[in-house]
Formats: structure tokens, C-alpha cells, sequence
């Protein structure tokens, strides 16, 4: 469970895992605060012997105290591993589930569905599989994972829970010092095909707005744009190798491309396929704004330091 500077969040997140009808577990605080102050003490107070305090040496960032809790070396006897972010908490049936699952299927990854908190504590559907495909739980080939990234369909770091056994690198840090972005290269690192789990267990805390990432995020979104630029194109050019590039232009559910999405298409030189229920004059106007921005993309899309690889990702 990374952490920083959170005392009450993380005092949540902590009382949802003590609350869990699965008790056979430990969580590991990895505080990044090395100075301490409440968050040392909440863990004593706590009184929970399978809570352990972990703190870092030194403040090694939101990035990579998150990548240091997906590479930490599990403890013996684990089945599975889980990375619990401070300001998100599992529902009390999260674990029990999750251990059902990896009991009953060979499967080696589980995303788990997640619900959204807003900043006035509200309850919402934050729906990530909705466009995966048949209802219901069940396996699904990575390729169809990575297709619906590209209609925002999101992984999230509490989303994953997997075997630990099985060689599965989830660690991002020696390609990015973005913390969102390393949720992009965590998803497309995956090796395997995961199990889908559509029952929204875990609660997402989304306070995007007022974070320090968010804020230098918009300093610097044209860093923001090329990252995500080289990454589409990437993927998009492994499922394209792999046969599988027709899955992003026929979506379970119809969905249509948003226009961040259209746009990204152009910017990387990918072909752009209006669909049929537009206008003539709405297909026009796109096609010019699209040719526009096409002059622009070369400059702005670049080469990656990682390659996308049957076996996760890879350096360049």
C-alpha cells in the first residue's frame, strides 16, 4: 500500500482490508514520508499484526514508491498480490472473490471492476468493462483488453490482482516518471490473458482535480499528448502484426470513437474511419481538420524507449 501524507485515507483504506470476510492476508505500508510524523503512528494505533510498516529511506515520488509496490518481492506463501493505492479501499467481499476466482481458473491476472468516489464522498458507477464483450465474468484475450484502451477503457493500478509466481512484471519506472501514464504501460505489460471481473469491489477516489500530477500535467500537455501519442501508435502497431488491429474499429457495444480519440488517430498518421451516421458536411469538416493535424503529428509523435512484445513490455 503505497502512501503519503494521507493519514485519514489511509486509515480507510486500511479498516477495508481488516473488515474483509478473507483474513488470510498482509499489507505492506510503504510510507514515503521520511519524516514520519502521523502516518508512523497510525499503523501502531491500528494494533492489526498483519498491517507492517514498510516506510522508504528516502521520498522517492508518486511514481516510484507506486512502481516499488508492483516489484516488491512477495512474501512466502502468497497466492496473490494486490496494489492498494491510500486513497482507494476494497468493498468487505473483495478478497474473498478474487481468491475464489484464482481457486476455480487457471488464470494468472485478475482486473476487477471498480466504482468511483467523488470529492464530496459520492458513490458512482466508474464501469471500466463495459466494452470488453460478452457479459458476464470470464477470460479475455490481452488484444481485447488493449483495443478498448484506445475508447478510454481504463486498468487501474487497484484493479490488478495476480499470481506471483508466474513471472508477471508489472513495473513501469524504468520507462516512465509519469504516475498515470504508468498505468498505460502496466496494462500493455501484461503477458498473459486476464480474467475479467465485472462485480465493482473496489472504490476508486477520483481527486484528480486538485493533485499535484494533474496540475503539472497541465504545464505540460503537450508532453502529456506525446506520451500517449508513441504509446498508441505502438500498440497499435502490435495488434496490427498480430492480426488483431480490426478489434479497435468493431467495439463490443457500438461505440463510437470520441473526438480526443479521433484526434489521436491522426496525430499518429493511423487511419481514420468516420462513421456512417455522420453528415456529409460533418465527415468534410473532419477530414480538413484531420489533414491539418496531420502535418503536426510527425513532430509530435516519437519514437518510445519500449516495445510491446509477446511477452510484455520490452526496452527499445
Amino acid at each position: 500500500m503505497p502512501t503519503y501524507r494521507r493519514p485519514e485515507l489511509l486509515r480507510r483504506a486500511l479498516c477495508s482490508l481488516i473488515e474483509q470476510t478473507h483474513e488470510d492476508w498482509v499489507c505492506r505500508v510503504l510510507d514515503d514520508d521520511p519524516r514520519g510524523g502521523d502516518m508512523r503512528a497510525l499503523v501502531p494505533e491500528i494494533s492489526d499484526p498483519r498491517v507492517r510498516l514498510e516506510p522508504n529511506g528516502t521520498n522517492l515520488g508518486v511514481a516510484a514508491n507506486i512502481d516499488r509496490a508492483f516489484s516488491l518481492p512477495p512474501l512466502e506463501g502468497t497466492d496473490f498480490v494486490s496494489v492498494l493505492e491510500d486513497d482507494n479501499y476494497y468493498l468487505p467481499r473483495c478478497l474473498a472473490e478474487n481468491f475464489r476466482i484464482f481457486s476455480k481458473n487457471s488464470c494468472n491476472v485478475i482486473l476487477r471492476n471498480q466504482l468511483a468516489e467523488s470529492e464530496s464522498s459520492e458513490i458512482y458507477s466508474g464501469d471500466m468493462f463495459t466494452f470488453f464483450g460478452p457479459d458476464g465474468d470470464g477470460m479475455i484475450p490481452r488484444s481485447r483488453l488493449w483495443a478498448n484502451m484506445f475508447y478510454g477503457t481504463a486498468a487501474p493500478n487497484s484493479s490488478f490482482f495476480w499470481r506471483p509466481t508466474q513471472g508477471i512484471s508489472l513495473s513501469t519506472l524504468q520507462f516512465t516518471d509519469e504516475p498515470m501514464f504508468g498505468e498505460l504501460l502496466r496494462a500493455a505489460g501484461i503477458s498473459c490473458d486476464v480474467y475479467v471481473a465485472r462485480d465493482p469491489l473496489v472504490v476508486w477516489r477520483d481527486n484528480e482535480a486538485n493533485t499535484n500530477r494533474r496540475r503539472a500535467r497541465r504545464l505540460e500537455q503537450a508532453k502529456w499528448v506525446a506520451l500517449q501519442s508513441a504509446f498508441f501508435r505502438e500498440l497499435f502497431d502490435y495488434l496490427e502484426r498480430q492480426g488483431q488491429a480490426h478489434l479497435i474499429w468493431s467495439p463490443p457495444g457500438k461505440r463510437k470513437i470520441d473526438r480526443q480519440l479521433e484526434t489521436f488517430f491522426l496525430l499518429m498518421g493511423l487511419p481514420f474511419r468516420p462513421r456512417s451516421s455522420f453528415r456529409p458536411i460533418e465527415r468534410y469538416a473532419r477530414r480538413c481538420k484531420y489533414a491539418l493535424l496531420r502535418s503536426f503529428g510527425a513532430w509530435i509523435t516519437a519514437v518510445p524507449p519500449y516495445k510491446i512484445t509477446d511477452d510484455g513490455l520490452d526496452k527499445r
